[in-house]
């Protein structure tokens, strides 16, 4: 484990104070945040979405085959035991993803009945 030092304003230093016993997760949740890198899925999603998709586009969205391609080689490397922490960040974002677009699947069907 390695000590490292910051300054921080007193106001930071306020809201930090009764979660310091977490300062590792809140840290590491923040470099999740200010990644610059998203999944293709992640990608494709949000730009569906941003189109304003009516229920039977929802309904009948797959993900590009580009976008499998990566979750299958995501999964292999997963089930070989190679995934680095990055992919893995990755291969959980393709989970969050699949979540989401299953609900949304759901409530446009429940809207076409």
């Amino acid at each position: 484990m390695v000590e490292f030092t910051i300054q921080v304003s007193n106001e930071l230093a306020s809201r930090l104070k009764p979660v310091e016993d977490q300062l590792e997760q809140v840290l590491e949740l923040g470099l999740q945040e200010l990644s610059p890198t998203q999944s293709l899925v992640y990608t494709e999603v949000i730009t569906f979405l941003a189109s304003g998709p009516s229920p039977d586009q929802i309904v009948a969205l797959r993900p590009s085959e580009a976008a499998q391609e990566r979750l299958r080689d995501l999964l292999a490397r997963n089930q070989a035991g190679r995934l680095s922490e990055a992919e893995s960040a990755e291969l959980d974002e393709y989970q969050n993803m699949n979540h989401l677009m299953t609900l949304l699947k759901a409530q446009a069907k429940r809207q076409l009945e």
